[in-house]
């Protein structure tokens, strides 16, 4: 025999137990046996062959298969991980949304051009829903003023069919981009819904009387302060003293961010705080951006790792997932022997 006829007869060997090994896997998976699970888990770290490759091992010893099948369980974990993407991209749909989170970065983009991969530099708006901490989507607006932030932000809802109607709180960083108050972000969306919505920064909290007397502060140390600080130092130390400088009335500070309330709703809140509607409301957010930063994280991650908006959107959404679904441990007391 010839060595052009023993390599014919080679892949036929391996090509049958090929097909038999499909027939195999096939019949498991019509008896239950699936990967997603294993896909889940593998969604961490983004290691198909490693999750194949434990997937497979598992199955040699409960003796469902006899040998390593690592790379055809692999494409199976490829198919499952796309089905689970595409079905988690589908939440967060019709739904309200009475508080929104969000921050920007500049990331490392996998794009495919003619073929071929190549990274690039793009902006990623990340949306957070509050008070739940819920990521909602990452946008990529064409350049970063505000007004094509606020677009890409507003194309989002509509397609996803998102209610601003009880939309309450927008929280964001201090940037001139986000605050400023004539064309920024939060001034843009406040135009859009005709009402005030950046609550969140009034700090409208439970207020406690500290006993105290206010230091008189040298020159060199007022210079260092604001505009509105020096404002506040003076209002306290004319509170405290008793006593008001004519000049007091007379300066023009920022206007408060209350001032787009009606006068019942703030009588509500100086009055009954407790019961207040819009203090309630406010006092169950949470005062940190640890979502946030957390969601910007994995954004950046699968900006890095796969192309195209809705299969990062999903590595995104089915990594959330997969840590939902690990076991946490807040203390000592839960590592238990069992």
């Amino acid at each position: 025999m010839d060595v052009k006829t023993t390599k014919i007869n080679q892949k036929r060997i391996e090509r049958n137990e090929l097909l038999n090994t499909r027939s195999e896997l096939d019949e498991n998976e019509k008896s239950g046996l699936q990967v997603k699970k294993d896909t889940q888990r593998v969604e961490r770290s983004q290691q198909e062959p490693t999750g194949a490759a434990v997937a497979s091992a598992v199955l040699q010893d409960i003796g469902i298969i006899n040998e390593d099948k690592s790379s055809i369980i692999d494409n199976k974990i490829r198919r499952a991980r796309g089905k689970k993407r595409e079905g988690i991209l589908e939440t967060n749909q019709n739904s309200s949304l009475p508080g929104l989170f969000f921050d920007e970065r500049k990331d490392e983009t996998l794009k495919m051009e003619d073929g071929r991969r190549r990274k690039i530099r793009e902006q990623h708006i990340t949306l957070i829903k509050m008070p739940e901490s819920v990521y909602l989507t990452h946008v990529c607006p064409e350049s970063g003023t505000s007004s094509n932030i606020r677009k890409y932000i507003l194309e989002y809802f509509d397609k996803s069919q998102i209610t601003t109607d009880y939309l309450r709180v927008i929280g964001c960083d201090g940037t001139n981009v986000n605050v400023g108050k004539y064309s920024e972000i939060i001034a843009n969306l406040e135009k859009y819904l005709d009402r005030p919505s950046q609550w969140f920064i009034c700090q409208l909290l439970d207020f406690n009387i500290i006993e105290l007397n206010i230091p008189a502060l040298d020159e060199s140390v007022r210079t260092d302060l604001s505009t509105d600080q020096k404002y506040l130092y003076d209002i306290c130390d004319s509170i405290s003293k008793g006593t008001v400088d004519e000049n007091l009335s007379t300066r023009s500070p920022e206007p408060p961010l209350t001032m787009g309330l009606p006068e019942e709703v703030l009588n509500d809140i100086v009055k009954n705080p407790a019961t207040s509607m819009l203090f309630s409301e406010i006092k169950s957010y949470p005062c940190h951006t640890q979502a946030v930063e957390w969601a910007v994280k994995i954004v950046t991650e699968a900006s890095a790792a796969v192309c195209g908006g809705d299969n990062r959107d999903g590595v995104i959404r089915a990594k959330l997932e997969s840590h939902r679904i690990m076991p946490s441990f807040g203390s000592k007391q839960d590592y238990k022997l069992n």
